[in-house]
């Protein structure tokens, strides 16, 4: 009885190990954000001047669509300023969320994501180590929207 219960055990530790590892993102870097957004043919803007006054910031770029939205995408100098950015987006999209909106997040390990919807507009932001992405834009792009995110695995 006891050699079951510890090879139940073992194999409970193993599995968990494994969904941990399973769940861990990888952050892009600025090469590998330009490249998928120029592969989706979204028009790059380097805008870290437009953040000169926040000194966390080490990388500010914007995918800009024709239909003008955009994704935005930072580095930040650690994962704890990223956490810092991702907070203030996600509060952005919660105060211009109404009631009737909806909205859902994860908080893993390794990244935490936030999205918002309504009849109106689709918003998503998410933060993997020390990398910051977010998205507002009117809610006929969604679904081009969540597959750009998906190239990004954001």
């Amino acid at each position: 009885m006891k050699i079951r219960d510890i090879i139940i055990f073992i194999i409970f530790i193993v599995l968990l190990i494994l969904l941990l590892v399973l769940s861990r993102k990888k952050p892009l870097t600025a090469d590998e954000f330009i490249k998928i957004s120029k592969q989706e043919q979204l028009n790059i803007l380097h805008v870290e001047k437009q953040f000169r006054s926040n000194s966390d910031i080490k990388s500010a770029i914007i995918a800009e669509n024709e239909d003008l939205w955009q994704v935005e995408f930072f580095i930040l100098k650690d994962k704890k300023s990223a956490k810092e950015f991702y907070q203030k987006y996600k509060e952005t999209i919660l105060q211009s969320k109404a009631k009737s909106d909806i909205g859902y997040g994860h908080n893993r390990f390794s990244y935490s994501d936030y999205t918002a919807f309504s009849s109106q507009y689709y918003a998503h932001v998410c933060f993997v180590n020390n990398t910051v992405m977010y998205v507002k834009a009117p809610i006929m792009y969604q679904n081009e929207i969540e597959n750009i995110l998906n190239k990004y695995k954001y």
